[in-house]
């Protein structure tokens, strides 16, 4: 298991009304969601998954976790893939 809110930049906790850990396991609940909506509406549900990788990636990047942000890049370009397979059928 990791500790997610390292990944969190601290100028971004301090601004945030509540625990970082909290905020952290809304973010899941919200991953979750989103893994779902890509089951039911692939279409809509790439772009919001990309959508959410590019953001999540331009945090690690401000962070200085260029590695993980990288990674997060990469799934992002397969989530927008993914919405351009869908569309074609």
């Amino acid at each position: 298991m990791s500790d997610w809110v390292q990944y969190l930049p601290t100028t971004v906790a301090e601004l945030l009304p509540l625990d970082t850990s909290i905020f952290m396991m809304i973010v899941g609940v919200v991953e979750i969601f989103a893994g779902i909506l890509v089951l039911i509406k692939v279409k809509t549900g790439s772009l919001v998954v990309a959508s959410w990788l590019i953001l999540i990636a331009i945090l690690l990047v401000v962070n200085g976790q260029f590695d993980i942000a990288i990674r997060d890049i990469v799934l992002a370009i397969s989530a927008y893939c993914l919405f351009l397979i869908s569309k074609e059928q």
